[in-house]
């Protein structure tokens, strides 16, 4: 009799968490996959003429995109039309989106420290970098270039520590 009721026990114990999975109202399953990151918003890449590529996504459509300049970077709108790095955030950048504004920022942080940089975010990785542009923007801001940007390595973490 013990060990009927330890087995049932353990039956219960094993599938109640299948049952409750099958309870689960589909609303929040897709609110919970809404909240998970998506670090497929940033690909990087390099165009046959040996040149980087960094394109930008929101919701699986293409926003912009960065290329490797001799002097750093050129960022570009989705049209195709040339995005000035040197406008203020404030006008033009405040009526978009976050991750958009988050995206020409990242090419800031491309075009002022040159191909140094895009060496460093080949390094650690894109999505890395990307999952973690906050720290590193913050960090530009100050002054500090990403690689020496301690919030962005403890942020990016084991794959910063061979470049």
């Amino acid at each position: 009799m013990k060990y009927s009721t330890i087995i049932q026990a353990l039956l219960v114990a094993l599938f109640s968490n299948l049952v409750y999975a099958s309870v689960i109202d589909t609303r929040s399953l897709a609110a919970r996959d809404d909240q998970s990151p998506n670090t497929e918003d940033l690909i990087a890449y390099q165009l046959p003429d040996g040149r980087r590529r960094i394109d930008f996504y929101d919701n699986g459509a293409l926003e912009g995109y960065a290329i490797e300049t001799d002097d750093g970077a050129t960022f570009y709108d989705i049209d195709g039309s040339e995005v000035s790095l040197a406008d203020d955030d404030d006008s033009d950048l405040a009526r978009r989106q976050s991750k958009w504004r988050l995206a020409i920022k990242f090419a800031k942080l491309i075009a002022k420290w040159g191909k140094r940089a895009w060496d460093y975010i080949y390094c650690v990785g894109a999505s890395s970098m990307w999952r973690c542009g906050d720290d590193y923007v913050n960090c530009a801001s100050q002054g500090t270039p990403p690689w020496s940007c301690i919030e962005g390595i403890i942020c990016v973490g084991v794959a910063a520590r061979k470049c």
